[in-house]
C-alpha cells in the first residue's frame, strides 16, 4: 500500500513537472518565459532524476542499445569543440544536447510517463492550433491581446507573416507552428477515430495549410504511409502499394500545385528569411568541401554564414543532413544520421515483434514512428536536430521504446502499459 501510494505520489510529480516542461517548450515566444529557457533544462533533469531514484529505477533499470547509440553520438559532437569555428555557439549546443540525451534516457525508464505526455502534448498542441485560427479570424483582436505577450521579435515575425497571409499563432515562425500542430496530428492519427475525432483533425489540417508550410502537408502524408506500411500487416500488400500510390500522387499534386512556391523556396531572397535555401545549400556544401573530414565544428555554420549569405545575419542551413556534414564532417555526420534512422527501424521491427498482441504497444510503436518519420523529413527544409525544443519532442516520443522493448521481453501477453511497474 505504502509503494502504490508513493508511485502516485511521483506519477502526480511526474505530470505537474511535464506541464511546466512542455509550457515552456510550447510557449518559447512568450516574453514571461524568456527566463526558464536557461532553467528549464536543468532544472527538469534534476525533477526526472530525483523521481526515478525515488522510484527505484536507477538501479533496476538497465541501459538499452539505442540508449548506448545515442550516448555515442554525444562523442563527435564534444570532440568538435576541439577545433570549432564558433567556441560559443558550440559549446552551448553540446552541452544542451547531452542535458537532452540523459533526459530522454531518465524519462525512457519509467513506465508512466507515455501515456500523461502524450495527454499534455495534444493539450498544447490544441492550445497552438486555437491560437493560429485566433490569429487568422481577427488579427487585430489577436494582436491587442495576445501580441503583447510576445517577444518583439516575435511579435515582428507573427505581424510580418500575417502580412503575407500566413497565421503563426504564438509560435513567432510558420515552420514551428506547423511542426507543434503536426506532432499533435499524427497522435490523432492514429488514435481510435470517431465523429468527434475526424472533426478535431479536420480543424489540424486546416491549421497546418494557415501555417503556409507545403512541407508539413507532405512529410505528414509521408509519414502516414511509413505507419500504414509496416503496421497494418493484414493488409494485402496489393492494397497497400494501391493506397501508398493514392497518397504518393496526392504529393505529387500537392509539389505541383505550389511548383512556384517551391521554386521561390529555393530562391535567395534577402527581404525574406523564410526562403532562399539554394545558395546556402551551395555555401554549405562548398564548407564541407573544405574541411570533409572533421567539419567546422557543430552549431558553427549560423557563424560563418553571417558574412557570406544573409549579410549581417547568422543562418542555419535548413537541411539538417548537409549541416551536419558541413559542421561534423563525414565521420560524425554518419554516426548521427545512423542513429536517427536506426531508431526508426528499431521502432518497426519492435512491432514486428510484438506481433499483434497488444493494442496498447501498437498505437505506442505508430505514434513514435510517426512522429520520427516527420522528424526526418521535416529534416530535409528545416533545423529541428539544432532546435532544441523540437529535438526534445522528438526524444520524449523516442523514450517509450524502452519499456515497449522491457515488455515484449519479459511479458509479451500483457496489455497494460502504465500500472504494471515489475520489469526489472
Amino acid at each position: 500500500m505504502i509503494k502504490i501510494n508513493k508511485q502516485i505520489k511521483t506519477t502526480n510529480l511526474l505530470i505537474i513537472s511535464l506541464f511546466l516542461f512542455l509550457a515552456t517548450l510550447y510557449l518559447v515566444t512568450v516574453e514571461q518565459l524568456q527566463f526558464a529557457k536557461v532553467l528549464i533544462f536543468p532544472l527538469f533533469f534534476i525533477v526526472v532524476l530525483f523521481l526515478n531514484m525515488a522510484d527505484n529505477y536507477i538501479e533496476k533499470r538497465k541501459f538499452s542499445i539505442n540508449h548506448l547509440l545515442w550516448f555515442f553520438t554525444t562523442i563527435p559532437i564534444t570532440f568538435s569543440l576541439m577545433y570549432t569555428y564558433s567556441m560559443v555557439n558550440s559549446i552551448e549546443f553540446a552541452a544542451t544536447y547531452i542535458l537532452i540525451i540523459m533526459i530522454f534516457a531518465l524519462l525512457s525508464f519509467r513506465e508512466d510517463y507515455y501515456y500523461n505526455f502524450t495527454k499534455l502534448h495534444l493539450i498544447f498542441s490544441c492550445f497552438i492550433v486555437f491560437m493560429t485560427f485566433f490569429s487568422y479570424i481577427s488579427f487585430d483582436v489577436f494582436s491587442q491581446i495576445v501580441l503583447p505577450f510576445l517577444t518583439e521579435g516575435a511579435q515582428r515575425q507573427t505581424t510580418y507573416f500575417n502580412q503575407i497571409g500566413l497565421s503563426s499563432g504564438v509560435s513567432g515562425q510558420s515552420g514551428t507552428n506547423a511542426f507543434l500542430i503536426s506532432t499533435g496530428l499524427g497522435i490523432l492519427m492514429i488514435k481510435r477515430k470517431n465523429l468527434v475525432n475526424w472533426i478535431i483533425i479536420l480543424c489540424f489540417i486546416f491549421a497546418l495549410m494557415l501555417s503556409g508550410k507545403r512541407i508539413f502537408i507532405i512529410a505528414n502524408l509521408a509519414s502516414l504511409i511509413i505507419v500504414y506500411w509496416f503496421f497494418y500487416t493484414n493488409h494485402s500488400f496489393l492494397k497497400k502499394t494501391m493506397l501508398s500510390t493514392f497518397f504518393t500522387i496526392m504529393m505529387i499534386i500537392l509539389i505541383i500545385i505550389y511548383s512556384e512556391d517551391i521554386i521561390n523556396f529555393f530562391e535567395l531572397n534577402a527581404n525574406n528569411f523564410a526562403s532562399g535555401r539554394f545558395e546556402l545549400y551551395l555555401y554549405a556544401w562548398e564548407l564541407f568541401t573544405q574541411k570533409p573530414f572533421l567539419g567546422w565544428g557543430i552549431n558553427s555554420f549560423a557563424e560563418l554564414s553571417f558574412d557570406n549569405v544573409f549579410a549581417g545575419r547568422g543562418i542555419d542551413v535548413h537541411n539538417v543532413y548537409l549541416q551536419l556534414l558541413t559542421e561534423m564532417g563525414i565521420f560524425g555526420a554518419f554516426i548521427i544520421t545512423f542513429v536517427l534512422i536506426s531508431t526508426l527501424i528499431y521502432t518497426i521491427y519492435l512491432n514486428f515483434q510484438n506481433n499483434g498482441n497488444s493494442s496498447e504497444i501498437i498505437e505506442v510503436l505508430q505514434v513514435s514512428t510517426y512522429m520520427q518519420s516527420l522528424f526526418l523529413f521535416y529534416s530535409v527544409t528545416g533545423n529541428p536536430f539544432y532546435n532544441y525544443n523540437f529535438l526534445m519532442i522528438y526524444l520524449m516520443f523516442v523514450a517509450p521504446l524502452y519499456i515497449v522493448q522491457l515488455k515484449l521481453k519479459n511479458k509479451p501477453q500483457n496489455n497494460n502499459f502504465i500500472k504494471d511497474e515489475t520489469y526489472d
